[in-house]
């Protein structure tokens, strides 16, 4: 138990770490920093107005992904399943899919829980 709380105060000071960092740039730089971190760029946004603007009002420019390279589309389906279509038509009909089958108010229907006090056989 020791070895966990131990784990978790370093996440905990990496995280405060990170913040510190994030608000002293957002102080230097404005509501949204773009770090690079490994080959990636990473786009932090440190501002509910700044998040607000760019998921809900320009939610649809930031929703699809970075075209996948061709190893990824032959292992993946082409792009074809919900967590790898681009956004757009096809990407919405495969998640009204799987909301259709997967929906909370559903999941009794695909998954048959025992009843409670009841054996499985």
């Amino acid at each position: 138990m020791g070895g966990r709380s131990i784990y978790l105060s370093l996440l905990i000071a990496c995280t405060n770490g990170v913040l510190v960092v994030l608000r002293q740039l957002r102080a230097r730089y404005g509501p949204i920093v773009t770090l690079h971190l490994g080959s990636e760029p990473s786009i932090f946004i440190t501002t509910h107005e700044a998040a607000h603007k760019a998921l809900v009002q320009g939610g649809s420019i930031f929703a699809s992904r970075p075209p996948a390279l061709e190893t990824t589309r032959i292992m993946l389906s082409n792009e074809t399943t919900v967590t790898t279509a681009p956004y757009g038509p096809l990407w919405l009909q495969l998640r009204q899919n799987f909301m259709s089958a997967f929906h909370p108010s559903r999941l009794h229907y695909v998954f048959r829980w025992p009843e409670m006090g009841t054996e499985h056989t």
